[in-house]
């Protein structure tokens, strides 16, 4: 019984050490303009039509994650399809205000 507790205590910390504990904010926006800077690979992405935004401008520092029409698409290719991009969501990282993820 010892083993079982100490495995399940084992298994509930390790689960806490490689989650990612912070949550999204989604952001319907109606269009967007996205910038990336090669030399320092960081970007900013205007936001068009937002109710729900509290800036014109979010930034990201690491690319985000890119889902069009349901499938994980290159940033690369987002690059070159962004503006095709009707009512796009950006997904904020809560406590810093950057964008993790993009889905439209």
């Amino acid at each position: 019984m010892k083993f079982i507790s100490y495995l399940f205590i084992c298994f509930l910390f390790s689960s806490n050490l490689y989650a990612d504990n912070t949550p999204d904010t989604a952001l319907e926006t109606g269009s967007i303009k996205v910038e990336f800077f090669e030399t320092s690979q960081e970007g900013i992405i205007y936001v068009y039509d937002c109710d729900q935004c509290t800036k014109k401008i979010y930034t990201f520092s690491d690319q985000p994650r890119i889902k069009r029409k349901g499938k994980y698409i290159s940033f690369e290719e987002f690059m070159k399809d962004y503006w095709n991009a009707e009512h796009p969501t950006l997904f904020l990282d809560e406590r810093t205000q950057s964008v993790r993820k993009v889905l439209y």
